[in-house]
């Protein structure tokens, strides 16, 4: 588990976190939303402890993020993806640079092999093991950043805006591997993101206002509130949206809805029903 205990957090002068407290539990997809400057990416540095609190305590697993001692080991624990996959990679070869982490973990080169193996297959990256890296696409480039988290083996996978810089193609295939990934049951996720159809994906949101959780709840109970969505700078996702309209042009759809298969199911409930 991840707490935050009375966590406040300031670049000098300036607070983004005043007293924050928070629980997420292992298993659990959680979307971090919230307008620029509403503090995620703070948050997100705090928990691999990049940051660490002004006051209060972040506990990975109760491990403390301020005992010098234990970073190390949450460093492993929480593994960290960020919007820009060129400040992650550190080899010029793609294998080499999946196996970056786990030799400095002093792991015995079988394990490390199986590890780099592994997470080739799983990210679609085994015609590039030998690439370099500098010649991968966007896409390419932030699975790998991807691959470098897993191949430590982390229980948490925290991703800072991962897909905000790639084409809609590219996008849409970081999203299925995520979704693959936790259907193994063995991963928490934490995405920041401020696409609607990725909100959709997680099972819980947590929307930041001025460095203080304004809502928490299921991605269900976040797009009933339109108005509130909007006030975050979030859109409504495509379908959700169409909804949306139609129900302003007084049809008694169910809202919100997100599948385009449910929403033909409730466009035809209503034409039975005439």
């Amino acid at each position: 588990m991840i707490r935050f205990v009375d966590v406040s957090f300031s670049y000098g002068e300036r607070k983004v976190f005043e007293g924050i407290n928070l629980e997420i539990k292992k298993g659990e997809w959680v979307a971090l939303v919230g307008a620029n400057g509403s503090g995620k990416s703070t948050l997100v540095k705090l928990l691999n402890a990049i940051l660490i609190p002004t006051e209060g305590h972040v506990l990975i697993d109760g491990l403390d993020t301020r005992d010098e001692g234990a970073l190390w080991e949450i460093r492993r624990r929480v593994g960290v993806v960020f919007q820009n996959p060129d400040t992650q990679i550190v080899a010029s070869i793609v294998e080499d640079d999946i196996a970056f982490g786990p030799e400095n973990l002093g792991l015995d080169p079988t394990e490390i092999r199986q590890r780099v193996d592994k997470v080739l297959e799983v990210l679609d990256l085994v015609p590039f093991r030998s690439s370099p890296t500098y010649a991968l696409s966007g896409g390419q480039k932030q699975k790998l950043a991807i691959a470098g988290a897993l191949a430590m083996k982390p229980e948490y996978l925290v991703l800072d805006e991962p897909t905000s810089m790639l084409d809609p193609p590219s996008r849409r295939e970081i999203n299925r591997i995520l979704n693959y990934l936790y259907s193994k049951g063995d991963l928490t996720i934490i995405y920041s993101t401020h696409n609607p159809e990725e909100i959709v994906l997680a099972r819980r949101v947590i929307a930041l206002v001025n460095g203080k959780i304004a809502f928490d709840g299921t991605p269900l109970e976040f797009f009933s509130n339109p108005d509130m969505v909007w006030e975050f700078g979030i859109r409504l996702p495509i379908i959700t949206h169409l909804c949306y309209r139609l129900r302003k042009r007084g049809l008694a759809l169910t809202f919100p809805v997100f599948d385009p298969e449910e929403l033909i199911d409730e466009l035809w409930r209503l034409k039975s029903g005439m």
